[in-house]
């Protein structure tokens, strides 16, 4: 992920321009007239330190705030599988960091391993969106 990219992602959702900041400047110092709300949650320490833009930016930037869950595609089954019996989810919005490479490896590596594992179907009984997410 370009460090641009990162920025223009994150100043497109909060509406404040970040090139014209310092991307080594604390996360948590930048003053700007933007959603302070946001900026707040933004702000929390990445691994126990206070981020820097280009942190936020770069986090932002490759999951648009979403969990990441990275690694092999058996760990990354473990996590989704570990997510979706403990909350009760009936999917996930996958959000791909390269397209259509992250969705073409998610759907390649990781998908057989969940549907080995009974958690992802195999088919679908109907021909249309809708009929498949009503179907019982």
């Amino acid at each position: 992920m370009p460090l641009e990219a990162g920025l223009a992602r994150l100043s497109g959702s909060l509406g404040i321009d970040f090139s014209v900041y310092d991307v080594d400047a604390l996360f948590t110092e930048l003053e700007t007239d933007g959603s302070r709300g946001m900026m707040e949650a933004f702000a929390a320490p990445i691994d126990g330190k206070p981020p820097m833009l280009r942190d936020v930016a770069m986090n932002f930037g490759m999951s648009v705030g979403a969990k990441k869950v990275v690694g092999t595609p058996e760990q990354i089954a473990d996590e989704l599988e570990t997510l979706w019996r403990e909350s009760g989810a009936h999917g996930f919005v996958l959000i791909p960091t390269i397209s259509p490479g992250s969705v073409e490896e998610f759907v390649d590596h990781v998908v057989p391993i969940l549907q080995q594992r009974g958690i992802h179907r195999r088919e679908y009984l109907h021909s249309t969106l809708r009929g498949n997410l009503t179907e019982k």
